[in-house]
C-alpha cells in the first residue's frame, strides 16, 4: 500500500509540474469569475486595453495617411527633389545641364524620373476678372501618369516639340474665373515692361486638393515659356528627380549636388515646402504624446483591475500558502492572469482598429474640410511596423508593470487570509 501511494503520488507530482499549475490555476480563475464581482472590472480591463489599442493603433494609420498623401500631392508639382538656379525655381532664371549629366542623374541608384521644368508668371483674363498664376511649362518628359489622377475633366494634352496652346487649368481657378473645359482664355505676360498677350485653349481641369498649388499653377507647354522668356531650345528653369522611395531622398540628394556645376541648387520638397512638413511633423509629436497617454491608462487600469482580483482572491492566496506554495508561484498565477486580459483586450483593439481602417480606406466614410487639410476624407495608410510596434510595446509595458500589484502578495499572512471576505 505504501508503495502504491508513493507511486501515486509521484504521478501526480510528474502531471502537475507538466500541466503547469500556476497556468492551471489561473485559468480557473478567469473561468470561475463569471458570477462574481470581479466579472465587470475584467471586462473593464480588457474593454479599456482594446479602447487603448484601437486609438493607438488608428493614429499612427492616420498620420501616416496625412504624410503620404501630402508627400503625393507636393511631389506633383515639384518632384521628390529639384533641381535649379540658387536665385529661385519661380523667377525666369535658366539653366543648361548636358545630356552626360542628366543621363548620370538618371543612373543614379533610387532615381526613378527626371523632368525638366520653366516657370514664368502671368495673369489670365476673362471678361471682368483679372486673376494672376503661374504658368509652369512642362514638356514631353513630363511624368504624365504621375499627374493623371489629379484629372477631373479632360485629357492631359501631348507637349511635343511642336508649339501647343493647350494649358491644364485647377478647379479653383476655373471656377473664380468662371473657366469651362476647351474654353479659350487669354493670358498677359510681362517682359521688358512689356505686357505680351497669348492665347490658350482649356484642355484639362485638375483637381489635387492641394490648395496652396491649385491657386497658383497653370500648366501650359514648355516651348511657351521658352519663347516668352527668349531662351535657347536646350534650356529650362530646373529639373524635377522623382525616386522610387521616399527615404532615399536625401541620399539621392547629396549623390545629384556632387554631380552638378556651381550654379545649380538643389532642395527636396521637405526643403522646398518647409512650412508643410513642420506641420506635419508637430502631428508626430502630438501622436506621442497620445500614445503615451494612452499606455499610462491602460498600465493604471490593469494594476487597479489586479489588486482588486488580489484583495478578492486573498482567501485562496492563504490556503496555496498554508499547502507550501511559494510567493513567486502565487505570482505567477495573477501574472498569468494579467497577460491573459491583456492578449485579449490587445487582439479585440486590433480587429476593431482594422476594420476601421478598411472600411475609411474602401468608402471614406469620415470626410474632411478639404481647403484646410489638404485631403477631403481620413486619409488612413496601414503600416505593418506600427502595427507590432503598439501590439508589443502593449503586452511588454503592461505585463511588466504588473510586477507592482503582485508584489503585494508577500505580504499576505496565510493565517489571517484564510477566514478573509
Amino acid at each position: 500500500m505504501a508503495a502504491k501511494q508513493l507511486c501515486r503520488n509521484y504521478t501526480l507530482y510528474i502531471l502537475v509540474h507538466l500541466m503547469n499549475p500556476y497556468l492551471f490555476i489561473s485559468k480557473r480563475i478567469i473561468t470561475g469569475n463569471k458570477k462574481n464581482y470581479s466579472a465587470n472590472v475584467l471586462k473593464i480591463a480588457v474593454g479599456t486595453v482594446a479602447v487603448g489599442v484601437v486609438v493607438m493603433l488608428l493614429s499612427l494609420f492616420i498620420i501616416r495617411g496625412f504624410k503620404h498623401q501630402i508627400e503625393y500631392k507636393v511631389s506633383g508639382f515639384v518632384g521628390n527633389v529639384q533641381i535649379s538656379g540658387y536665385t529661385d525655381a519661380w523667377t525666369t532664371e535658366n539653366i543648361f545641364l548636358s545630356p552626360d549629366t542628366l543621363n548620370a542623374i538618371r543612373n543614379v541608384p533610387g532615381v526613378s524620373f527626371l523632368q525638366s521644368f520653366a516657370n514664368i508668371t502671368g495673369v489670365i483674363k476673362t471678361n471682368d476678372i483679372i486673376e494672376g498664376v503661374m504658368f509652369k511649362g512642362v514638356g514631353s518628359d513630363f511624368c504624365r501618369s504621375c499627374f493623371s489622377g489629379k484629372i477631373i475633366e479632360g485629357n492631359f494634352p501631348s507637349f511635343n516639340s511642336s508649339l501647343n496652346d493647350s494649358v491644364v487649368v485647377s478647379k479653383i481657378i476655373a471656377d473664380k474665373l468662371n473657366i469651362h473645359l476647351y474654353d479659350k482664355i487669354e493670358a498677359y505676360f510681362l517682359q521688358n515692361q512689356q505686357p505680351l498677350a497669348r492665347k490658350f485653349v482649356v484642355s484639362a481641369i485638375y483637381e489635387s486638393g492641394f490648395s496652396d498649388y491649385d491657386k497658383m499653377f497653370v500648366l501650359v507647354d514648355i516651348n511657351h515659356v521658352r519663347k516668352l522668356n527668349k531662351w535657347q531650345d536646350n534650356t529650362v528653369g530646373g529639373y524635377e528627380v522623382f525616386v522610387s522611395s521616399l527615404p532615399k531622398i536625401e541620399n539621392v540628394s547629396k549623390t545629384i549636388t556632387t554631380m552638378l556645376p556651381y550654379y545649380c541648387n538643389v532642395q527636396t520638397m521637405y526643403d522646398v515646402n518647409p512650412q508643410v512638413f513642420d506641420w506635419l511633423d508637430l502631428q508626430d509629436v502630438n501622436v506621442a504624446v497620445l500614445l503615451t497617454v494612452m499606455i499610462v491608462v491602460c498600465i493604471i487600469t490593469m494594476i487597479s483591475v489586479m489588486l482588486i482580483i488580489i484583495i478578492e482572491k486573498t482567501s485562496m492566496i492563504g490556503i496555496l500558502k498554508a499547502v507550501g506554495m511559494r510567493n513567486t508561484g502565487l505570482q505567477k498565477i495573477f501574472l498569468y492572469k494579467s497577460a491573459y486580459l491583456t492578449i485579449i483586450g490587445v487582439i479585440i483593439g486590433d480587429a476593431i482598429a482594422l476594420t476601421l481602417s478598411f472600411i475609411q480606406i474602401k468608402w471614406g466614410i469620415i470626410s474632411l474640410p478639404q481647403e484646410t487639410y489638404y485631403v477631403s476624407t481620413v486619409p488612413v495608410q496601414i503600416n505593418f511596423l506600427d502595427f507590432c510596434l503598439v501590439n508589443l510595446l502593449t503586452l511588454l509595458t503592461c505585463i511588466t508593470m504588473m510586477m507592482l500589484p503582485v508584489k503585494f502578495i508577500s505580504n499576505v499572512n496565510p493565517v489571517k487570509s484564510i477566514n478573509f471576505e
